[in-house]
């Protein structure tokens, strides 16, 4: 293991109000043999600076379990450098289907990544922050 990074983990529930679990099963779309929602769950990742707004970004790593199920996460992009760890297009991730449509069982997420030792950066511990997104709005789910 390499002793310039740490490996980090946080674990996070959430429950889904009964308006939010009518408008996701109501928003399912079964075309073929695929089934899709057009109300989405979605998990979103970006740095903690809290004095100007975010955009998305995926921490170095990154592995999400949505009640211990692997979430399917995009594919790494092409380094533009060699030696250079590549990286994955950060967007929101869609976790609907993984989802428990229940307003009493509540939904865990666990997020692990790597964190580097000892350098000084504004991305040094800033992926502590999760958001379940549902319709237009985002609600803060877990901040350490």
């Amino acid at each position: 293991s390499d002793n310039s990074q740490r490996f980090r983990e946080t674990c996070f529930a959430f429950a889904l109000t009964p308006q939010q679990v009518q408008q996701i099963s109501s928003s399912m779309d079964i075309s073929g043999t695929k089934c899709d929602f057009t109300v989405q769950v979605q998990l979103r990742f970006c740095l903690s600076e809290t004095s100007c707004p975010q955009e998305d970004h995926f921490p170095p790593n990154l592995c999400v379990k949505v009640n211990g199920k692997p979430c399917s996460l995009p594919g790494y992009l092409p380094p533009t450098k060699n030696g250079v760890e590549p990286k994955r297009p950060s967007r929101p991730i869609n976790i609907t289907s993984l989802v428990r449509l229940s307003t009493t069982v509540p939904n865990t997420i666990v997020v692990s990544w790597t964190a580097e030792i000892g350098r000084v950066s504004t991305k040094q511990n800033c992926w502590e922050k999760g958001w379940l997104r549902t319709f237009n709005e985002s609600k803060q789910l877990c901040q350490n």
